[in-house]
This record gives structure tokens, sequence and C-alpha cells, in this order.
């Protein structure tokens, strides 16, 4: 029998925030998934160890405002990310 790579399996948590994720991309019409979605994300889910340890190092409302403002703005563009 083959040794096959078996996918690992991710708790519903992090399901969610990936599921999360792709949805604030997909909404903003982003055809990639970055970073800060992934924050965006995890900013939402206040209930989860992320979120607190994100509060826990100073991750203030204001920081997730200024996320929000940074890809809500029509400067952020897919160009904006590093290129090789």
């Amino acid at each position: 029998m083959a040794n096959q790579l078996e996918s690992p399996r991710l708790t519903p948590r992090a399901t969610k925030i990936l599921e999360g994720a792709a949805q604030d991309a997909a909404r903003r019409g982003h055809s990639y998934v970055g970073s800060e979605h992934f924050l965006s994300a995890l900013l939402r889910d206040s209930g989860g160890v992320a979120a607190h340890v994100l509060k826990t190092l100073g991750v203030t409302d204001a920081i997730r405002d200024e996320l929000e403002k940074t890809l809500s703005s029509h400067a952020y563009s897919e160009t904006s990310e590093l290129s090789d």
C-alpha cells in the first residue's frame, strides 16, 4: 500500500476563519486571499484565541478601523502587492 499524504484536518473555527477570509476577498472584488483578509477575519472572530492574542498585543479598534479603510480604499489594489 502506497503512503499518501492526507490533508490536515482543520477545526471548525479554523475553517470559519479561512472561509471568512475568502468571503472578505470576494466581497471586495479581490482575486486573491491575502494576509490582510485573514487578519480581518481573525479580528471579526472575537471569541477565538487568535483574537484574544491580538488584543493582548495591542491590536485595537483603531487598527481594525485602519485595516478596513485600507482594504476599502480605491488606492488599494492588487498592484500594491509585492512582486517578484
